[in-house]
């Protein structure tokens, strides 16, 4: 493990500790903190849990996945953009429309800003429960009624779904390199698989000890992904590799609770269990950019992180340092 200064590990014990988020004012930030009070572009959300940015404004998941509200970029009144939901999961930003996959009735649905909305996919065999875009379409994560969990992807040229495969145990996890399909498993054999475009079964090109949790790929095809211990209670590392899975490194140590993985620019953000924290894509010390906060989602745009509170109910947003 990597030395710690005494505020950064007072930080940690406070998380490890289970602290309640208190005053958005830090007391005494640590030293690898980079902390300012955030401002609040929308409060008064139930259970937010997913985020997304499309066409100047911020769509979110809320009411535990009951509804998809759009919020200005500014900041505003988080207004209903449809409310009829089935225990939405995740959705994702297209060129110009959104996805949402409903866990609740295995549905993956197209949505305007204006609230017009398609159905693409629906099989209530599945549970999806993570969605990216992609160059083609979209593709989505689920799990099976039965055991295990599949990839699918749905190409907007031919206006079909595909089952890529349903192989894994426990995905996690979902991006595209030059490889084909990146996803993470957490089942009796872990690591980082992928899946070709032709549908074949998941090969392993990764292997690690802890738990993977997400997983990001940047623009040369680069894998990074969150992992988390079963030694150290809630710790772990995130790791990079090429998109064969050689060149596998350990490249910064994380906060407790890591999860959720972006790549933007020179940077690896991630989210911990209240902390929004980056280091460089090479490796190196992390940085804390907020903290006493329990992050649902975020997303980088426009020099700001911004980032759902699931506990207090807010949207909330930083400029980068």
């Amino acid at each position: 493990m990597r030395a710690h200064s005494h505020n950064s590990m007072v930080l940690l014990l406070l998380v490890l500790a289970g602290c309640e988020p208190g005053s958005w004012q830090p007391v005494e930030a640590p030293d690898r903190a980079v902390v300012e009070t955030p401002t609040v572009l929308a409060s008064g959300l139930e259970s937010p849990s997913a985020l997304a940015w499309l066409d100047g404004s911020w769509y979110l998941l809320n009411g535990d996945g009951s509804q998809l509200a759009e919020v200005p970029q500014a900041g505003g009144e988080a207004v209903s953009v449809l409310d009829d939901l089935s225990q939405a999961a995740d959705l994702a930003a297209g060129e110009a429309e959104l996805a949402v996959a409903e866990t609740g009735n295995g549905t993956i649905r197209l949505v305007s800003a204006d609230g017009s909305s398609t159905e693409l996919f629906s099989d209530a065999q599945t549970a999806p429960f993570q969605l990216i875009a992609t160059e083609s379409g979209w593709a989505w994560l689920a799990g099976l009624s039965d055991a295990g969990g599949g990839l699918w992807s749905y190409d907007s040229a031919l206006g079909a779904a595909i089952e890529q495969t349903t192989g894994f145990s426990d995905p996690r996890g979902l991006a595209v390199s030059s490889s084909g399909w990146v996803v993470g498993d957490e089942g009796s054999e872990r690591g980082v698989f992928v899946v070709s475009a032709e549908g074949d079964a998941p090969s392993l090109i990764a292997s690690v000890p802890e738990q993977v949790r997400d997983l990001a790929t940047d623009s040369t095809g680069h894998i990074y992904f969150t992992g988390l211990s079963d030694r150290w209670p809630g710790g772990g590392w995130v790791y990079g590799a090429d998109d064969s899975g050689d060149a596998l490194e350990a490249l910064s140590y994380s906060p407790p609770g890591l999860g959720r993985i972006e790549v933007f620019g020179d940077w690896i953000y991630w989210a911990s269990k209240e902390a929004i924290t980056r280091a460089p894509r090479e490796g190196g010390t992390y940085e804390v950019l907020a903290h006493q906060t329990r992050v649902a989602d975020f997303a980088v745009q426009a020099g700001q992180l911004v980032w759902l509170d699931s506990d207090r109910g807010e949207l909330l947003a930083v400029d980068l340092p």
